[in-house]
């Protein structure tokens, strides 16, 4: 029987089709290969073993091209849908001389979202990203930049990554972490993309880290610094983390200070070169506790990608003063057996203080109790879940390997991604997590506290890990600490830490370019307590309740037979301080500028004067009371009024209380300190609970404001602000409330805020030189019982600002008596206003424009 026979001719043909298309493969696999090699290793020879390879992986590129499903329509997919349209020749130019030409220039195109159906954008693309599985295939990695008039979820730019080691879930759910902790964090989810309705695949969306975002996050414009790359320095090491001249500066408070970059200047000196006093003094006033969560993040998860070469984003508060990091590229999950994967000078100084290196631990303990393993596995399997319907569909996908048998360093590469591999992929990431909480659950358990008596003292040394809190229950003023001979006072609660020692040469595990060298080591520390002759320190001892400080599991104390030898730890003690008060009072002449610590609480009495020399200021850190009379008001006065002195500032979170009442500031100006540029002659920033009442704020020069308030909440009340070189009052991103006040000749605007939370009520405004009350960039406002008299304009919302009114009158407006519209682009909406008995004197204009809204409920014109 003939039943396979084939006849000759159509033997031919067929054996010549799968010649054909095994040559064309061929062709394909040898040109990847060679692509591959310009850009990897030019030095990389083609073999039989390396050519089976990408054979073989463009054989399955092309099984799966015949099987894949079609994509599903916009409306059936979980993802969100990106639709460019550009043109053919401008796509080929990005893809002349990669990975060059697809960065050096953009391209126009035009771009459609799932998520806004009937708005099309003007935008500008090219390629990113530094690895070349982000250019050289079909899926490529994208940074878009809106049209100058566009905006698209607060954003101008964003990036469209290709996914890679198994789609990258990992990041996904670090990113989801940090934000929730509290980090500066793009956003960060996976979409689909089509390039002239060709499906390009799920890619990952990913937030520009710009201006864009701290606005997002609602916090000031400040300065932002990408941490690349780097030359190597004379010890083998990335000089990235030792020289600010490496840090491209990506956005600033203005365009004033686009090219100073003394804030990493500083930065960078503080975390090289500062003693341990230094240091600990730097870290309370310019780095935000977020970055003791950010290596937090990093401990959690085991990861390295935070080194001494790149993945570092940073940004400077201009108000706050202090300094951020922006999470960025967060992968690698580890099951390591080492605390910090990658110790850079920052982590290095922070975690060689005890004190700093415990904090880090408190906040890593309430993440492993936030993401217990079950609930990572758990979000891992959604985000799955939610991307296969489109991978199914997508014929790009791909995920990266190591083959360090088969290709040159750093070994890995591109194939295509085996939907079958994905399950068993989480599954060994889940465990890698697991096996690493597991390791972290036993070290912060790891304390071990000894005492032993002599002659009424008590010695605790403390081992291990974590540190020892002790709590005193009677009779505390009966028993002191010793350090170095001195004795202080005790705290119901006190914390003894266990020691930390820099290691040089210790770091062995990863090349010394990326990690460096020094290691961290736990030691042991001694502390000392005094007890009155009165006690007996055997049965005082058995009073005090001791715990994990970190855990709060409760331990058991063993007794030593001698006194142990202290280590060269850094030790806790040498930063006591003690509060102490201030009073001030009088006629007091300032000639220098007056600096009042966190340690010093300060009382100003009544009638006290304080006659200002040119350009000196005073800086409060710690707690104001000052409360004058109407008769007795306290005074801040020029020495000569021909020459202007500087400010007084209210700044950081030991202010919180501060009362400033009957108080006078008049020809004040400007004046900076630790990086922050003051713009008033009364500051307070980032503080709470604070109140300025019966107060005058008077003329000021040089600066914007007569007074600023920044990241803070109190009250200000019955209070005069006249005479304004521009604004009268500014308010950012704070919670306040601004009642029976009066603005008046104002230079610019009576009142201005941002991003701020406001009740205002029973205020007077008159002649403003431009707004009676500006309000913009998401503000909240309710505003009641207020009169407008003669501004140029009365009121005027902007930028995704909502205002509720009642009772408001609004006298003589030179130019528009309420104005809405959208003025900053980063906001998609203008102003909304809605109000009731609304009373218009003279120009009863009222204007908006297609962003903004307004409801008014009984407009009543008044006639003269």
């Amino acid at each position: 029987m003939n039943i396979f026979k084939i006849r000759p001719i159509l033997g031919v043909f067929i054996s010549l089709l799968i010649i054909s298309v095994l040559a064309l493969l061929s062709l394909s696999a040898i040109k990847n290969f060679s692509a591959y090699k310009k850009v990897l290793n030019q030095e990389l020879s083609l073999n039989s073993d390396i050519f089976r390879f990408f054979l073989k992986n463009e054989l399955k590129y092309e099984y799966t091209k015949l099987t894949a499903p079609k994509p599903l329509k916009d409306e059936a997919s979980q993802l969100k849908t990106f639709h460019f349209t550009v043109d053919e020749k401008d796509l080929q130019s990005l893809n002349a001389n990669l990975p060059k030409s697809g960065k050096d220039h953009y391209i126009k195109a035009y771009m459609k979202v799932s998520d806004k159906k009937d708005k099309i954008y003007k935008v500008k693309l090219r390629y990113r990203g530094d690895n070349y599985y982000h250019w050289l295939y079909k899926q490529k990695s994208l940074r878009i930049k809106l049209d100058k008039n566009d905006v698209y979820h607060m954003v101008k730019a964003f990036n469209l990554i290709n996914p890679t080691m198994y789609l990258q879930i990992l990041d996904k759910i670090s990113y989801q972490i940090a934000s929730e902790i509290g980090i500066i964090s793009p956003r960060y989810y996976f979409a689909r993309v089509f390039i002239n309705n060709i499906y390009m695949g799920v890619q990952i969306y990913l937030d520009q880290a710009d201006e864009s975002l701290l606005r997002r996050h609602h916090i000031m414009p400040g300065s932002i610094y990408y941490g690349e790359a780097s030359p190597i320095n004379k010890d083998g090491i990335a000089d990235l983390t030792f020289d600010a001249k490496h840090w491209q500066k990506k956005a600033s408070r203005n365009k004033e200070q686009e090219k100073i970059t003394e804030d990493i200047e500083y930065f960078i000196k503080a975390t090289n070169s500062f003693d341990a006093k230094k240091f600990y003094d730097f870290k309370n006033t310019f780095i935000d506790d977020k970055y003791l969560s950010f290596i937090a993040i990093d401990r959690f998860t085991g990861s390295h990608h935070h080194d001494y070469t790149h993945n570092h984003k940073i940004y400077f508060d201009p108000y706050k003063g202090k300094y951020q990091p922006i999470e960025w590229d967060i992968r690698f999950w580890q099951d390591s057996n080492i605390k910090d994967e990658s110790l850079y000078p920052l982590v290095l100084k922070l975690t060689q203080n005890p004190i700093f290196d415990a904090q880090i631990d408190k906040i890593l303990y309430s993440i492993i109790k936030k993401y217990p393993i079950q609930k990572i596995k758990q979000e891992y399997q959604t985000i799955l879940d939610r991307v296969s319907p489109d991978l199914k569909a997508d014929i790009y996908k791909d995920t990266t390997k190591i083959y360090p048998k088969l290709l040159p360093p750093p070994y890995w590469y591109s194939v295509e991604l085996d939907e079958k591999e994905l399950k068993p992929n989480m599954q060994a990431d889940i465990q890698k997590l697991s096996n690493r909480i597991n390791y972290l659950k036993k070290l912060l358990d790891e304390v071990k506290v000894e005492y032993f008596i002599k002659d009424n003292f008590i010695y605790f040394n403390i081992s291990g890990n974590s540190p020892v809190q002790l709590t005193f229950q009677n009779k505390t003023n009966l028993i002191k600490k010793v350090y170095k001979s001195k004795l202080y006072d005790i705290n119901k609660t006190e914390v003894l830490y266990a020691g930390r020692v820099l290691v040089k040469n210790a770091q062995t595990k990863y090349p010394k370019l990326m990690m460096g060298t020094d290691a961290i080591k736990s030691t042991n520390l001694l502390y000392k307590f005094k007890l009155d002759a009165s006690l007996d320190a055997t049965s005082y001892l058995k009073s005090i309740k001791f715990k994990n400080f970190i855990t709060q599991k409760p331990l058991k104390i063993s007794k030593s037979p001698k006194i142990f030898k202290d280590s060269l730890s850094i030790h806790p003690w040498s930063f006591i301080k003690t509060k102490k008060t201030k009073i001030l009072q009088g006629e007091i002449q300032v000639n220098k500028t007056m600096i009042f610590d966190r340690y010093t609480d300060v009382v100003i009495k009544p009638n006290t004067t304080f006659v200002m020399s040119p350009k000196t200021s005073i800086y409060f850190y710690s707690k104001v009371t000052a409360i004058g009379t109407k008769q007795k008001p306290i005074r801040f006065i020029a020495k000569d009024k021909t020459k202007p002195w500087g400010l007084v500032a209210l700044q950081g979170q030991a202010t919180s209380g501060s009362v400033f009442e009957y108080c006078k500031f008049s020809d004040g100006s400007t004046d900076i300190r630790n990086l922050i540029h003051y713009t008033a002659q009364f500051n307070i920033h980032d503080t709470s609970n604070f109140l300025v009442k019966n107060s005058t704020i008077d003329k000021n020069h040089i600066g914007d404001d007569a007074m600023h308030i920044a990241y803070a909440s109190g009250t200000v009340d019955s209070s005069i602000f006249k005479n304004a070189r521009s604004d009268g009052l500014d308010i950012d991103i704070s919670d306040v409330i601004v009642k029976n006040s009066t603005f008046i000749d104002s230079g610019n605007d009576g009142l201005d805020i941002m991003t701020t939370k406001i009740k205002a009520s029973a205020n007077l405004f008159i002649n403003s030189g431009d707004k009676g009350f500006s309000i913009g960039e998401a503000s909240d406002v309710n505003i009641t019982d207020s009169v407008f008299i003669s501004t140029l304009t009365g009121i005027e919302i902007k930028d995704d600002s909502k205002v509720l009114a009642d009772n408001l009158v609004f006298a003589d407006s030179k130019k528009v008596a309420i104005n809405l519209y959208n003025k900053n682009k980063r906001y998609n909406a203008g102003g909304f206003l809605k109000a009731k008995n609304i009373y218009l004197l003279g120009n009863s204009k009222i204007q908006k424009d297609k962003k903004s809204k307004y409801g008014i409920k009984n407009i009543i014109e008044l006639k003269k």
